[in-house]
């Protein structure tokens, strides 16, 4: 084929039908393509430049998806706000219902100390009191006497003789003696000892006249045990029959001692042991006091009397005859026996009002030291950090009584000793109990029904919200439950932005069931009036937030799908081809084809025409 020779203008026509032959088959793919750069080799700088933008387009397309799964999210958790917040309107009305319904608490939870203690000093170490605080009926006391009277003064004389004989009991002769001998037996020197050995030997009293000489009277103290008198040492002797009624008789005793007697009368002879009143027992007592004698007094009223051991480690007890002590307004302790007061110094209790949410603590430390509670302000001032309040009744001297503060009348209080506390316990010194001890308060119908009725409504309510926050999700994303929801705005996470969930079920918001209370009082109803308005403003507060962060992704999202759009229409004019120009061109190369193939036809007609020379 070497050896072939081509005319020029043979080969300039197939030159030209091999270029069109080319450009068809360009033209052709671009119209079976659409598009005019297909590979790199077509255009290497549109043809990655195209791909590049669609990539983007295509990360941004993908975005677009987790955007409006986002906004659905963000529209369900504001759907179920606005449902929640319709619940919480409701248990307000329930609980202005429960505000307005008739009281429910009779008598209010109290813990009161089986001691005595003072309003400056609540630790204790207080010598034993006896204060009557019952009812009075002096009236009730036999206080009428007819008592031996002596006439005259007593015959001194050495050897003389006074015989003294009670009823039913004893006769005893005494003797004038001077000295008198030590004991001194039944002997004696004047009135004065005289008297002393028949109180000695006698419940009776004895009495001397204005005359230190003489004795006055003698009257028994027993149950109408006639005593009568007679002797040489008595001149002239006395008139009338010797015999007298017992009155009745207040008697005291300390450790156990001997008892000291004190007889009614009227009129009343104080310094005689005579009394016909609390005020006259009060100046008898004193009178007769000796160094363990408890001291008397009288109350704040100046009409029921107090006796205060001597000494704070002594016990007393008291007795009568008849019904005196309850007569004159004692009613306790049992056996009427008065013990000192404990003392609570270096211990400690810890007072507990009401139960779950509403359960208000505090650790009282008593003593004498500076951190230490040691009087009744001091104590209520750690006792209103917990609702609580202490009183003493009566006062000054009296129990200790806590309670709820107003408002908190249905809750329980509760004391204990903290673990680890030495004994006796500090609950052991102010209740008798080892604890812990528990007090609750009386209820009343029908308030406390109608509350607790209110009160399962609104525990109704409250687990619906509960309910509603748990449903309130989409493609398993909760915002109410807590989860967040991070969203992309690019492809690379450059720009993004995160929604904040929150738990907005009941308990997430605070609402919480009275576990005490129950809508029995009034703290326990403004607590739960409280709460509602807390949680009404935590769901305007996140709701606001789900607004803008809708409001935000929404226009992110328009602005995203917009820029999808731009991106795929620059890499369609980067390579995407022009179909009427591709079709254009198609025609024109063929007319071009067909005009090439022409002139190489006429190119090589020379050649024919020599061949035929050569046939010819």
């Amino acid at each position: 084929m070497s050896g072939i020779s081509l005319t020029a203008a043979t080969r300039s026509n197939l030159l030209t039908l091999q270029t069109v032959a080319d450009q068809q088959a360009k033209v052709q793919g671009t119209l079976a393509t659409g598009k005019r750069v297909s590979s790199a080799i077509d255009n290497p700088i549109n043809f990655f430049t195209a791909a590049q933008l669609s990539d983007r387009r295509s990360d941004l397309s993908g975005l677009l998806d987790g955007l409006s799964n986002g906004i659905q999210t963000l529209q369900a958790a504001s759907r179920g706000i606005e449902a929640i917040e319709n619940l919480v309107q409701l248990g307000r009305s329930l609980a202005m219902r429960a505000a307005a319904a008739p009281a429910a608490v009779s008598t209010p939870a109290a813990i009161t100390s089986v001691s005595d203690y003072t309003i400056d000093d609540v630790v204790g170490a207080q010598p034993a009191i006896a204060a009557a605080s019952g009812p009075q009926n002096l009236t009730g006391v036999k206080g009428t006497l007819t008592q031996t009277d002596i006439a005259g003064p007593l015959d001194a004389t050495p050897g003389r003789t006074v015989t003294v004989r009670q009823a039913r009991g004893a006769t005893v002769t005494y003797e004038v003696r001077s000295p008198v001998p030590t004991p001194p037996g039944n002997f004696f020197s004047d009135a004065s000892e005289l008297a002393d050995r028949i109180r000695r030997d006698f419940a009776a009293t004895v009495t001397l006249s204005s005359d230190p000489a003489t004795v006055a009277t003698i009257a028994p103290t027993g149950d109408d045990q006639a005593i009568t008198v007679d002797g040489d040492a008595i001149d002239p002797v006395q008139p009338g029959p010797m015999v007298t009624k017992a009155a009745d008789t207040f008697r005291y005793a300390v450790n156990n001692g001997l008892p000291v007697t004190f007889t009614v009368r009227t009129p009343a002879d104080p310094a005689n042991g005579f009394f016909n009143s609390p005020a006259t027992l009060r100046d008898a007592i004193n009178a007769r006091a000796g160094p363990s004698a408890p001291s008397a007094g009288l109350d704040l009223s100046g009409t029921r009397l107090v006796l205060v051991a001597a000494d704070k480690d002594d016990t007393f007890q008291l007795s009568g005859s008849g019904s005196t002590l309850s007569h004159l307004g004692f009613t306790q302790p049992a056996s009427y026996t008065y013990q000192p007061t404990p003392s609570l110094d270096t211990k400690s209790i810890t007072y507990t009002l009401g139960k779950g949410v509403e359960e208000r603590s505090v650790t009282v430390p008593f003593g004498y030291e500076a951190q230490e509670v040691t009087t009744l302000a001091q104590l209520n001032a750690r006792l209103s950090t917990a609702d609580m309040i202490a009183t003493i009744e009566p006062s000054p001297n009296g129990k200790v009584v806590v309670r709820g503060i107003s408002g908190r009348e249905a809750d329980t209080i509760t004391l204990r000793t903290p673990d680890g506390e030495a004994p006796p316990s500090g609950m052991r010194i102010l209740t008798g109990s080892d604890g812990p001890l528990s007090v609750t308060s009386a209820l009343s119908e029908p308030g406390a029904s109608l509350r607790r009725s209110l009160a399962r409504d609104y525990a109704e309510i409250r687990d619906q919200i509960s309910a509603l926050a748990r449903d309130s999700s989409f493609n398993g994303q909760n915002l109410l439950m807590g989860a967040n929801v991070r969203l992309p705005f690019n492809e690379d996470g450059s720009s993004q932005t995160e929604v904040a969930g929150a738990r907005m079920d009941a308990d997430g918001l605070g609402l919480f069931t009275s576990l005490d209370g129950e809508f029995l009082d009034a703290a326990s109803v403004r607590e739960t009036m409280t709460q509602l308005q807390a949680a009404s403003i935590a769901l305007r507060s996140k709701s606001s937030e789900f607004s803008t962060a809708h409001a935000t992704i929404s226009t992110r999202r328009d602005f995203s799908a917009a820029l999808t759009n731009i991106l795929a229409a620059g890499a369609a004019q980067l390579v995407d081809g022009d179909m009427n120009q591709a079709a254009a061109s198609a025609s024109a190369l063929a007319l071009r084809r067909q005009i090439a193939t022409s002139s190489l036809g006429l190119a090589t007609q020379a050649q024919q025409a020599v061949l035929q020379l050569l046939r010819g």
